[in-house]
């Protein structure tokens, strides 16, 4: 009799400690912030997107050369070495055409005001060279031709036009840097020399001037 009753007492016993941890585990789960559980955040992510646009490239552009007219000297004078004449802005009627052409091929009107202008909106790093050269003066009247040299301060240190073509102005000097217009204004300034000076004659003499405006930006090499 005593066996059974400790049986059943153990057996109470067993089961109220059973019950007990039930509640606890019960409980637990209801409020994980008890007994210290930590609760992490596993809800959290990431993404990446892109942004971008796009730069269209202008065009490099002779916008305008210039008439240059020393006007008028003695024989005397120039005898004496007094030939050398700043340009004076003195223009006559004429019927020779003003024209300038791009990198495309296209060609503009040039605005004979004294002004040398080239736009270049290619983008930083673009650059460019403008080359001249100057025909002989020939004598309208046909009395023979001299040779002449226009010296144009304000172009590139020492520029001159003469018989052979040379450069006179570039980007460097003008700082265009593929982002702008560059411009001077001849309209003063530049000054004739003649060469052969002993040749002259009475008469009105005229020259042509050849312009030649030339890309030499550097083009990337892919590695």
């Amino acid at each position: 009799m005593k066996k059974t009753n400790l049986l059943l007492a153990t057996a109470l016993l067993s089961g109220s400690i059973l019950s007990t941890s039930s509640v606890v585990n019960a409980a637990s789960a209801a409020d994980p912030s008890k007994d210290g559980i930590e609760v992490k955040d596993e809800t959290s992510a990431s993404a990446t997107t892109t942004a971008e646009f796009s730069v269209e490239a202008g065009k490099l552009s002779f916008d305008s050369a210039p008439d240059f007219n020393f006007g008028q000297k003695s024989i005397l004078d120039i005898l004496k070495g007094e030939w050398q004449q700043k340009n004076n802005l003195i223009t006559d009627e004429h019927n020779d055409s003003h024209t300038t052409v791009n990198e495309d091929g296209d060609k503009l009107d040039a605005i004979s005001i004294g002004i040398l202008q080239i736009s270049d909106y290619r983008g930083a790093g673009s650059s460019w060279q403008l080359a001249a050269s100057i025909t002989d003066f020939t004598n309208k009247d046909g009395k023979g031709s001299v040779k002449g040299v226009i010296s144009v301060p304000g172009l590139n240190h020492g520029a001159a036009i003469s018989n052979t073509s040379s450069v006179v102005w570039d980007s460097s000097n003008a700082k265009t840097n593929g982002q702008g217009v560059a411009n001077a204004d001849l309209s003063s300034g530049a000054t004739l020399s003649l060469s052969d000076s002993q040749d002259i004659q009475a008469g009105k003499y005229n020259a042509t001037i050849n312009w030649s405006l030339q890309n030499t930006t550097k083009v990337a090499v892919q590695g």
